[in-house]
């Protein structure tokens, strides 16, 4: 094992996905959700069996494996709730750096801003909903903002100690040949041909548009264009135009 692969990110920034396209590839075993940054021991048995677990994947990431080859790189994909712990707990950094005693690469998905907070406060919506809690679309909106705001703060700090690389969700789509290498590249695994025709069999064929889903007003556009000038990771993302492609 050369590194330890960690994410960060927001939630329904498309980071799943990610996570399962390196999954996929046949240097790779990549988890889902098993919240390695809160647990009292890191075990890479558990995490490679985990890996392979169809039921821990949505259908939409069901990607099919090229058979594994030599692993150098294992990891979780959790991206909010580590960085909400790393926030809370910085010293659990320094725990798990060293128990995988290799160097950890690190993956940030991001996603035009106004389509990731929609899909985010849909979500939320119904499922609170669903469990008696009254809340309008504004409200949750305005939460789910302010929680943005302050995972860009942490992962901010995070950026300048750690290797990060950020990766466009658009870009997984629209341009999946050179994101495919630039993942491949940065964790020092194959660019297998194999790997790449699975993922391209795979994946939606166009962004998933969802900021028209709910009305927003003139505040919450404003306060999402200022969030967006302040994290140069988020730069080129607009509401009107494509899905967030940046140039």
């Amino acid at each position: 094992m050369k590194y330890f692969l960690s994410f960060m990110g927001y939630p329904r920034s498309g980071h799943t996905l990610v996570a399962a396209i390196l999954n996929a590839n046949p240097n790779v075993i990549c988890s889902n959700q098993l919240n390695i940054f809160s647990s009292d021991k890191v075990d890479l048995n558990y995490i490679m069996s985990y890996s392979t677990n169809p039921s821990t994947w949505k259908d939409t990431t069901q990607i099919v494996h090229v058979p594994k080859q030599e692993i150098t790189v294992i990891g979780d994909k959790t991206g909010h709730r580590t960085v909400t712990l790393l926030e809370d707990n910085p010293k659990r950094l320094g725990i798990i750096k060293s128990q995988v005693k290799v160097p950890i690469k690190w993956i940030h998905v991001v996603r035009n801003p106004y389509d990731n907070l929609a899909t985010w406060v849909i979500l939320n919506y119904k499922n609170k909903s669903k469990n008696g809690q009254k809340i309008s679309i504004k409200q949750e909106l305005n939460e789910v903002i302010q929680k943005y705001s302050l995972l860009n703060q942490t992962i901010d700090k995070l950026r300048k100690s750690e290797d990060v690389l950020t990766i466009n969700h658009e870009y997984v789509i629209t341009r999946m040949h050179d994101t495919l290498e630039r993942m491949a590249n940065f964790l020092e695994i194959s660019f297998d041909p194999i790997w790449r025709d699975n993922v391209r069999s795979t994946v939606w064929k166009r962004p998933r548009i969802t900021r028209n889903k709910v009305k927003w007003t003139n505040e919450q556009k404003k306060t999402v264009e200022k969030i967006i000038r302040q994290y140069p990771w988020l730069n080129g993302y607009v509401y009107g135009g494509c899905g967030g492609c940046r140039k």
